[in-house]
């Protein structure tokens, strides 16, 4: 990860839930303090209102924390609208005209960052709807788990521009600040998904 810490000191991480950043990229931050991390929580829903997010920034000193407070699309509605009405779907719900009032709203809050990190977007409603979501920012992403690990095969389409980040080093760490933390997802830590590893298994996370 050598091109993360020579190239990026200010990095933004736009998570659809309070809780995305954590999972998928919290070995990332651990082994880069010296990075300044801004996670901007995208919604809620109506499983999790609680902004638990907001205590990673009392752990390190290097995070700072924004909820936009959205209302998010929950995964059982994945059975109920059609993907290509996601979209609209959400604007409905939280009153907005199109995806670009809250590209307007992060661009403002990341316009001093050297890169935002995006999730790519795959399965789950509301992770459709924030991978859609357009930046004239600096943009990577970040893959998903347990949903990009669930496509059959997709990972490896993946592979050739990704960057592997080994956080075995940090994956104890890793699991124990999001036990502190994310109180309300607690029993994430022993879902077993169709990938067939747990969370705290899981020693590298990927960008593309």
């Amino acid at each position: 990860m050598v091109v993360f810490m020579n190239q990026y000191k200010n990095i933004s991480i736009i998570e659809p839930h309070y809780d995305d950043a954590w999972i998928n990229l919290g070995g990332f931050i651990l082994l880069h303090p010296e990075i300044n991390f801004h996670i901007i929580s995208i919604s809620y829903d109506g499983f999790n209102k609680a902004y638990e997010t907001q205590k990673i920034s009392l752990i390190l000193p290097n995070v700072k924390t924004t909820a936009l407070k959205f209302r998010g699309i929950h995964w059982n509605m994945k059975h109920r609208i059609k993907e290509e009405n996601f979209i609209r779907y959400f604007l409905k719900i939280n009153k907005l005209n199109s995806l670009s009032d809250i590209s307007k709203i992060i661009e403002e809050k990341c316009k001093n960052e050297d890169l935002v990190l995006m999730p790519l977007g795959t399965l789950h409603p509301q992770h459709i709807v924030v991978s859609n979501i357009r930046l004239n920012l600096p943009v990577k992403h970040y893959i998903e788990w347990p949903y990009c690990y669930e496509e059959p095969g997709y990972i490896n389409t993946l592979m050739d521009n990704a960057e592997v980040i080994d956080i075995s080093k940090v994956i104890n760490q890793k699991t124990e600040i999001f036990s502190q933390v994310y109180k309300t997802q607690i029993d994430l830590l022993k879902m077993l998904p169709k990938s067939g590893t747990i969370l705290s298994d899981r020693t590298q996370e990927i960008i593309v």
